[in-house]
């Protein structure tokens, strides 16, 4: 009896609720910029360059060399954490149907 209880209260804390009306329009504009085939591209172009730049990180690199290289990789970690948020938005258990 306690047991279901809980189970029931669980269920209904973790899955019984609603969205405001705001975050479907949010979630569903989100949507169509994530789910383009273009941003997809993007996102290989940022893993290709990425994979240039660990290539020519070396040993007794130059100043400038370095700076460019943390620059890039500053934008590459900025790119994937937007990516995820967005990702996360879209996917989310309160999106649009």
């Amino acid at each position: 009896m306690l047991k279901e209880y809980i189970k029931t209260k669980c269920v209904h804390l973790l899955l019984g609720w609603e969205c405001s009306p705001c975050w479907y329009r949010f979630a569903h504009v989100i949507e169509l910029f994530i789910m383009d085939a273009f941003v997809d591209l993007f996102i290989t172009l940022c893993i290709v360059i990425n994979t240039g730049f660990m290539a020519m990180e070396h040993a007794g690199m130059n100043e400038h060399l370095y700076r460019t290289l943390v620059i890039g990789n500053y934008v590459r970690s900025a790119v994937d954490a937007l990516m995820c948020c967005r990702k996360t938005c879209v996917t989310s258990r309160c999106r649009t149907t």
